[in-house]
């Protein structure tokens, strides 16, 4: 006899027929929660990554806009005073030339083409530097006239109006003088008797022309004191009793006006700017002006130590030259002074050393890799 199987009662079965969800009805707000939740565990880090990165490209572009924006602000001052990690300056260091400079300057010394040479070069993107005959001392002549504007500056810095203070021009004695006689080829002033010039007028024509008369109406303006100020925070020592046939300096010591132009160390970066911008107008065309091509930014100072040894004649005893070469991503600074009696043979020393530099910069910084600034930030 078989066993009949037990009756299922109709209450149970109702509850066995339901599904998991409908015996768990109270706890639906809480699983609904845990789905959810794992939804945005899942989503939320990939949509707030590209919010961030989207942020970030805005951020980055902003900088590079902001830092193109001042690199068209500042042309002639260091770019590491206006970028911080991304500049448009290779640091990569030049291999040593001194050996070509040193034999170039030997030999024209024992051709007697000149009594003595001197020669400082220094890359404005590492320090690495370059000297020869760095002890001999020369009358800095005309190349005085850039601790010069440094010191106007400085006065105008705490007073901007000076720039602008007119001061009337009175004709000099040794300016009359060179007027009448033309033969000597040696007038150096482009003033006109009796008319009003800004001080910062004065600057440019100090500069441009290297024009003697408005030098003299600098100094008077600025006196003695500011010159002497400008000269002991580079750590130079103007003597007080020191004329231009007595005030001597080496290569070395007189790059200092340049690269505290260049760092804006002494002045603002806006003096330091406008400072640099009048060099780099200077008009003289020999010597690292000649040999530059002429596309390639040159800020520059010359100078003549001259000697009228006749009533009409001069002659030129030393030559010397400065300037900030701007090659593009490795900016150069190069001083020459020399000594001499031939102003031609002065002058083919000055072109041939300036020439031997430039073809060392350019020939090695081809191969150098400069960054692209926008391009960095952006990317």
């Amino acid at each position: 006899m078989s066993k009949s199987l037990p009756k299922t009662d109709s209450k149970s079965k109702k509850n066995s027929d339901k599904t998991f969800f409908q015996k768990n009805k109270k706890y639906w707000p809480l699983i609904l929660l845990l789905i959810f939740a794992g939804f945005l565990a899942g989503h939320l880090p990939v949509v707030f990554s590209k919010k961030y990165q989207n942020a970030s490209k805005m951020t980055k572009t902003s900088q590079a806009r902001q830092t193109t924006e001042t690199v068209k602000k500042y042309k002639f001052i260091n770019p590491a005073l206006y970028t911080s990690t991304y500049n448009n300056v290779c640091y990569d260091e030049l291999k040593d030339f001194s050996e070509v400079i040193t034999f170039y300057c030997k030999n024209a010394i024992q051709k007697k083409d000149i009594e003595s040479v001197s020669y400082y070069f220094r890359d404005l993107t590492n320090g690495h530097n370059i000297v020869y005959n760095e002890n001999e001392k020369y009358i800095p002549a005309s190349l005085s006239k850039v601790p010069l504007i440094i010191s106007v500056f400085q006065i105008a810095q705490n007073d901007p109006a000076f720039l602008s203070k007119k001061v009337k021009y009175t004709q000099s004695f040794e300016e009359s003088y060179f007027a009448e006689h033309p033969e000597l080829g040696h007038q150096r002033s482009f003033l006109k008797d009796g008319n009003y010039y800004s001080i910062l007028e004065l600057c440019n024509y100090m500069i441009d022309k290297s024009d003697n008369e408005a030098t003299r109406i600098l100094y008077n303006e600025t006196g003695f004191e500011a010159l002497t100020k400008a000269n002991s925070k580079l750590g130079y020592t103007l003597p007080k009793n020191s004329t231009a046939s007595t005030n001597t300096m080496t290569v070395k010591t007189y790059s200092h006006y340049f690269r505290t132009l260049y760092n804006a160390s002494l002045l603002s970066n806006d003096y330091s700017e406008m400072a640099l911008e009048i060099l780099s107008r200077a008009d003289y065309q020999l010597g690292v002006r000649k040999a530059v091509p002429s596309n390639i930014v040159v800020s520059q100072k010359f100078g003549e130590r001259d000697t009228l040894t006749s009533p009409t004649t001069f002659e030129i005893r030393q030559l010397h030259q400065a300037a900030i070469v701007y090659y593009p991503g490795k900016h150069y600074f190069i001083c020459i002074m020399i000594k001499g009696n031939n102003k031609q043979s002065l002058e083919n020393v000055l072109f041939d050393l300036a020439n031997i530099t430039h073809k060392e910069v350019e020939h090695q910084a081809k191969s150098f890799k400069i960054p692209n600034l926008e391009k960095d930030i952006r990317d």
